[in-house]
C-alpha cells in the first residue's frame, strides 16, 4: 500500500512546485524517475528499499505521467 500512498503524492507535489518554484510539467516531473533508474542515485535508493526500488520508482513516475488527464 506504500507505492499507492507515493504515487497518489506526486499530483501534490506538481501542485507544491509551481506554487513555490516554478511551472511543473509532466515532463520535467519526469526527469526525477530517469535519475533514480541509471542515474547516481540508483545505488543509495536501492540500499534503502531494497533491489529494484529505483526501477519501480521510475516506472511508477512514468506511468503517473503517462496517466489521460
Amino acid at each position: 500500500m506504500m507505492a499507492v500512498h507515493e504515487v497518489s503524492s506526486w499530483g501534490n507535489t506538481q501542485e507544491f512546485i509551481p506554487k513555490h518554484f516554478y511551472h511543473c510539467t509532466d515532463e520535467i516531473l519526469r526527469m526525477p524517475g530517469k535519475m533514480y533508474a541509471g542515474g547516481d542515485f540508483t545505488k543509495s535508493i536501492d540500499q534503502a528499499g531494497g533491489p529494484g526500488t529505483a526501477a519501480f520508482e521510475d516506472r511508477a513516475i512514468q506511468t503517473y505521467c503517462g496517466r489521460s488527464s
